[in-house]
């Protein structure tokens, strides 16, 4: 049997699913950029309601299955000191009230004294409204009503309360937003972190030399094989080393070798004194036949080598485009065994 081996760029490996989460982020992302874009207001009145009174603001048509919710924003207004509470309803055309919400408002301020130093101080909550999803198209009123009113003191008091309504369309709830691309980003990450660990590693030897090996039975056309190689280095090493990785059959035969010079990433000190360095290496091969299959490294030069591992999965995945080495079995007549490049 004959050993042809050939290169060639592929993507057939490649695992698209990795990038679903990340792009799932980048979508929430461009969303929460644009979310306020997307809102369109469609009533900005004032109105002014005294207590026990409702008023009608104006009339919303709600269109279902529309991207994003009614929301409906009022602040009130009134004399400080003071506390209002209020109701903000939606109505149908029978005058039945189909959602609401209360909310209390207040506005406080006073003077404050101490260590003989004094000043004002002034604190308030104005804010109310609610949000909507419609499930059917319908015309709702948006009507304020005041319920009750008075003094911060406990005294009674009888306010006709101001408010600004605005009511919007396509309101996006951005704090979901946020908490899904917290998610899907961890998820991204761990997702591109898996994808480079994926497949079974039936070879893994770290040696505190520079030639570890091992043997597995792996391969298959529709298996990529991922084999890495990553050596530590002392203070003495070069800038440069050499890795060799050679590939033995289940006979013992070579049937493929190959060398590279790379460069050392080089650790140093303080006072840019070298303390050592680390040279790492990767190859994706498809053994187009299954078997035992025999892997060893070995760096050159040795000496200042402190140890080095490696590591051979079997069906891996990529994020990208790989380069191959494909390492095909030839028939040839008779006994003869040799290997074919190209």
């Amino acid at each position: 049997m004959a050993v042809k081996i050939s290169h060639q760029n592929t993507t057939r490996f490649l695992d698209r699913w990795a990038y679903v989460p990340s792009s799932v982020a980048c979508f929430l992302f461009l969303l929460l950029l644009f979310s306020s874009s997307l809102a369109k207001t469609v009533i900005d009145k004032q109105v002014t309601v005294s207590e026990g009174e409702a008023a009608r603001v104006d009339t919303v048509k709600l269109t279902p299955k529309e991207l994003g919710a009614l929301r409906i924003d009022v602040k009130s207004f009134f004399p400080n000191n003071h506390w209002v509470v209020s109701e903000i309803q939606l109505v149908d055309q029978n005058g039945q009230v189909i959602v609401s919400a209360m909310d209390e408002a207040w506005r406080e301020s006073g003077t404050w004294r101490e260590g003989g130093e004094s000043g004002t101080w002034s604190e308030s909550d104005l804010l109310g409204g609610l949000d909507i999803q419609s499930q059917q198209a319908e015309q709702l009123d948006v009507v304020i009503e005041v319920l009750d009113s008075g003094k911060v003191s406990g005294a009674p008091a009888d306010l006709a309360v101001s408010f600004d309504v605005k009511v919007k369309k396509g309101v996006i709830q951005t704090s979901h937003l946020w908490w899904g691309l917290i998610y899907t980003s961890i998820l991204g990450i761990l997702a591109l972190w898996a994808t480079r660990a994926s497949g079974n590693k039936v070879i893994s030897k770290t040696l505190k030399d520079s030639d570890p090996k091992g043997r597995a039975v792996l391969g298959g056309e529709d298996n990529l094989v991922r084999v890495k190689i990553h050596t530590e280095l002392d203070e003495n090493t070069n800038r440069n080393v050499k890795v060799n990785l050679s590939i033995n059959n289940v006979y013992g035969e070579q049937v493929y070798k190959h060398s590279r010079t790379i460069p050392v990433a080089l650790k140093k000190n303080d006072s840019g004194e070298v303390t050592g360095g680390t040279a790492k290496l990767e190859y994706f091969l498809i053994l187009k036949e299954r078997g035992s299959y025999s892997f060893q490294a070995r760096i050159e030069p040795d000496a200042p080598v402190d140890s080095t591992s490696l590591i051979v999965r079997d069906g891996t995945k990529t994020l990208q485009s790989v380069s191959t080495v494909q390492i095909s079995p030839v028939e040839l007549s008779g006994k003869q065994r040799h290997f074919t490049m190209e």
